[in-house]
């Protein structure tokens, strides 16, 4: 993580501590003899949970970023895609068919960020407001969901077309993630019996990219 200096510090024993959201906590017992102290905490590794099998079929299916991170976090706190540490944080808890539910769309949101980076796009920024979105629409695939699904941007707003089985979501990028954690567990919590009746467009789009 890189070399640091820190300025007026007291003489003597103390222990140096680190922490990182989605890295592995640096301890270390120093002995400080100058007003100026220097330290690298290029050990500082990422915590990673094993990824679970029944998931491992859908990864196979995806361009994910390398090394991608899987960290399970307490209940209360919402799953989500780190685009800044490429790692899933994945609320601890869930019902099984949950979990899985909620493991399928954080992979198809690092989905989405590794198929910018391979278009030769630049990283969107985590500072950037829909900086994602905006980058995963310029894609191919990005482009050819929102011409089927029927997206359109109206003065810098995301406006949806439903489908029987889809409607409220606030733009293409989460529409795509919530349906293929459809396409792919069609028997979970969010799943639907038959998606080429219900989401006849979406389905058609996941064909063109993906197989089941």
């Amino acid at each position: 993580m890189g070399d640091f200096r820190i300025q007026d510090v007291p003489r003597g024993n103390a222990t140096v501590q680190v922490t990182k959201s989605g890295y592995q906590g640096f301890e270390q017992s120093v002995n400080i003899d100058s007003a100026e102290f220097r330290i690298d905490i290029g050990n500082l590794r990422k915590e990673c949970s094993t990824w679970p099998a029944d998931i491992r079929p859908v990864m196979s299916r995806l361009r994910l970023p390398p090394g991608l991170c899987l960290i399970r976090q307490p209940n209360g706190r919402g799953s989500s895609y780190d685009q800044d540490v490429r790692t899933v944080y994945l609320r601890s808890g869930s019902p099984v068919g949950g979990e899985l539910d909620a493991m399928a769309h954080e992979l198809f949101h690092a989905h989405q960020h590794q198929h910018i980076l391979e278009s030769g796009l630049p990283d969107p920024s985590i500072f950037v407001r829909d900086s994602m979105v905006n980058a995963w629409v310029q894609t191919r695939e990005g482009r050819r969901f929102v011409e089927l699904a029927g997206w359109r941007e109206t003065a810098g707003r995301w406006v949806e077309n439903c489908e029987r089985w889809s409607c409220g979501y606030p733009n293409p990028l989460e529409d795509a993630a919530v349906f293929m954690t459809v396409w792919f567990n069609p028997n979970g919590v969010h799943g639907s019996p038959n998606l080429e009746r219900d989401a006849p467009q979406r389905s058609r789009w996941a064909s063109e990219f993906f197989s089941r």
